[in-house]
């Protein structure tokens, strides 16, 4: 699952969307006799987030760009926080992670650690709720 965002016309792009095979983005048009054409879009005007196919503590499904609070436990000094950052996919772990630009730390997501976070924004629309 995916969703996509139109950097023109700043919105959310809720129909017609597919991503092919090969991770080519495709945007249908209404054509002849109401069929959909489909044409090849241009990365530059579109942000591709990708599902990390897990749910939060609201079922709301998580992407990458969203920005996360999660109450975590810190086993060494037998305290708990709570971790505002950022999902992103880590290539050389093949994971994803929520990264906690404040405090230079990153948390591998697990289905237990989701279903205590919360999605609080986007990193599209809501970059001012994370820590500076």
């Amino acid at each position: 699952m995916y969703r996509v965002y139109d950097k023109k016309s700043e919105c959310w792009v809720r129909e017609n969307v597919y991503i092919s095979f090969n991770k080519d983005l495709l945007i249908g048009k209404k054509h002849l006799f109401n069929t959909l054409k489909l044409s090849r879009s241009s990365s530059d005007k579109y942000i591709i987030q990708e599902s990390i196919g897990l749910e939060d503590a609201n079922k709301r499904f998580i992407y990458e760009g969203d920005i996360a609070k999660v109450e975590v436990t810190d086993e060494v000094n037998n305290t708990t926080f709570i971790v505002t950052g950022v999902i992103s996919y880590y290539t050389d772990h093949a994971c994803y992670y929520l990264f906690d630009y404040q405090n230079n730390k990153y948390y591998p997501l697990s289905k237990k650690i989701c279903e205590k976070m919360e999605i609080i924004g986007n990193v599209i629309e809501n970059s001012n709720l994370l820590p500076s």
